[in-house]
């Protein structure tokens, strides 16, 4: 599952992601908030503006997990002379991994014990890796004025 919000307020958003993962069948849960546009404030070889975004990964019995990959740092008023982290795409650290079989979990209920995830043919590896360089390059280029 994933929730992403633009308008919505971050505690909305922490709300309905863990709303949805009281439903048994599912087992990872991705939200992404993207703030608003720092006016006045624009990278200068694309024209964006500089925004925060904050991504987490909820998963059944583990530590929600948290990224800051906007293109500007959360408190940060210098992005150049106090770059983000997040500025290249293939960073292991702005990478979200989810196993494939978290992403197939639909078993019956009550579950059978042993089940195990119908997981479609054409889908190969054990990982489903999100770069969330490239989330964030698709955000900034679709709210461009």
């Amino acid at each position: 599952m994933c929730e992403v919000a633009v308008g919505q307020s971050v505690g909305e958003l922490g709300r309905k992601c863990l709303s949805w993962m009281r439903e048994p069948y599912v087992r990872a849960v991705i939200s992404i908030k993207i703030l608003e546009p720092r006016l006045n404030m624009q990278e200068p070889t694309t024209g964006y503006f500089y925004r925060t975004m904050t991504a987490k990964l909820y998963r059944q019995g583990m530590l929600v997990q948290r990224w800051d990959f906007g293109n500007i740092k959360k408190h940060s008023r210098d992005p150049v002379n106090d770059p983000p982290g997040c500025n290249a795409p293939n960073l292991a650290a702005y990478q979200i991994t989810i196993p494939i079989s978290e992403v197939f979990w639909d078993p019956p209920y009550p579950i059978p014990p042993g089940y195990t995830p119908a997981i479609p043919p054409n889908v190969v590896g054990v990982n489903f890796v999100i770069d969330l360089y490239q989330i964030q390059r698709v955000a900034l280029q679709a709210q461009t004025p």
